[in-house]
């Protein structure tokens, strides 16, 4: 895995470790399911606030990639 890590960040002429870029996957993926969920409405019936959600889970996210955040 790790070495797919690295070939990607080689395309693209970068330094970020790879570690960063797993979390970023991480995120990409979890908010790519849960935006899927609102979709398909997998979240009706379960969760009133769905945009208080997605922003949390948005914020969840940021922090696990180590992104500022709007909270």
């Amino acid at each position: 895995m790790r070495a797919d890590l690295r070939t990607l960040i080689e395309q693209q002429s970068s330094d970020l470790p790879e570690e960063v870029l797993d979390r970023v996957f991480l995120a990409w993926t979890q908010l790519f399911g849960l935006a899927t969920f609102e979709i398909f409405g997998r979240l009706d019936g379960t969760i009133e606030a769905v945009a208080d959600y997605f922003t949390h889970h948005m914020n969840l996210m940021a922090d696990l990639v180590r992104l500022p955040t709007g909270s």
